[in-house]
C-alpha cells in the first residue's frame, strides 16, 4: 500500500524545472496520500528513489525512514543537481505482516532494472522466481524478481509481450492480490502496470497519467499542476 511516481522526459534530455516540482509535490503525499478505507492516514514506512542520467544508472537512495525528514528533500535536490532523464519515485505504506526495514523498502534495483509497486501479494510465496534471491522478505521483491526472471535472454522489441505472458500468469495460477501496481525501467525502456482487483478501491489503486510535448508523468494521484488522466484496470503502458 504505497504511492508511486514515474517521470520520463520524450526527449531523454535532462528534466527541467517543472519535473523537479513534482518530485516535491510527491513528497507531499507521504501526509496526504490516499489511503484504504479503514486504513490509517499517511505513507511514513519509507521512501525511495532510483533515476538515470545520461544512460547512466540507475542511482539508488531511499530509506526505511519517515519521508518528512530532511533526507528525503535532501536527496531530491541532490538529484535535482544531476538533471536525471527518467525517475522512479516510491513512499511506502508497509503492508501487515511485512517488515520496515531497508531491504524491504522501494525502489528494489538489480542487473541495472529499478522497480516500485503499489499493492499486497496475500500469497507471494507462490511467485516463481528460479534462481534469484531476494535481500528482504517482502512481496514486492519477489514479484520484481519474478519479472526479472520472465525477462531474461528476451530482446527489447519483446519485453512489453513477455510482461504480459508474466501477469497472465500470475492470473491463471489465481494469485491473491489487492493490486499490482508497478514501475519497472532500465533506463531505456519505462513500464507501468495498472492492476488492481477490488474496483471499490479505484480511486485508491487508480494511476494516472499526465503527458505533454517533452514530459510523461505517472502517478498515484494527480500532483501539481497540467492535466491528469487515468489509466484504465488492467493497463500496461510501455515508453
Amino acid at each position: 500500500m504505497c504511492r508511486l511516481l514515474l517521470t520520463l522526459d520524450k526527449n531523454r534530455s535532462p528534466a527541467d524545472g517543472e519535473a523537479l516540482s513534482l518530485f516535491a509535490a510527491f513528497r507531499e503525499l507521504a501526509v496526504r496520500g490516499r489511503v484504504p478505507p479503514g486504513s490509517l492516514a499517511s505513507h511514513l514506512d519509507g521512501w525511495g528513489w532510483a533515476y538515470w542520467c545520461e544512460d547512466v544508472g540507475p542511482r539508488l537512495r531511499k530509506e526505511a525512514a519517515d519521508p518528512r525528514l530532511p533526507a528525503c528533500a535532501q536527496t531530491i535536490n541532490e538529484m535535482a543537481g544531476h538533471s536525471p532523464t527518467l525517475v522512479i519515485g516510491h513512499l511506502r505504506k508497509a503492508s501487515p505482516g511485512i517488515p520496515v526495514r531497508q531491504e524491504n523498502t522501494h525502489p528494489f534495483c538489480r542487473d541495472g532494472w529499478a522497480f516500485a509497486h503499489n499493492g499486497t501479494i496475500h500469497d507471494a510465496g507462490r511467485i516463481p522466481i528460479g534462481n534469484l534471491s531476494p535481500e528482504g522478505d517482502g512481496d514486492s521483491e519477489r514479484l520484481f524478481l519474478f519479472l526479472l526472471n520472465r525477462l531474461q535472454g528476451v530482446a527489447v522489441a519483446a519485453r512489453a509481450a513477455a510482461i504480459g505472458q508474466a501477469l497472465a500468469e500470475l492470473e491463471n495460477n489465481c494469485l491473491d492480490y489487492t493490486a499490482l501496481n508497478f514501475l519497472l525501467s532500465d533506463g531505456v525502456e519505462a513500464f507501468v502496470s495498472c492492476r488492481y482487483r477490488d474496483l471499490a478501491l479505484t480511486s485508491y489503486y487508480q494511476l494516472w497519467k499526465r503527458q505533454d510535448a517533452a514530459l510523461l508523468a505517472v502517478c498515484s494521484e494527480p500532483i501539481g499542476g497540467g492535466k491528469w488522466v487515468p489509466l484504465e484496470n488492467g493497463a500496461l503502458l510501455n515508453y
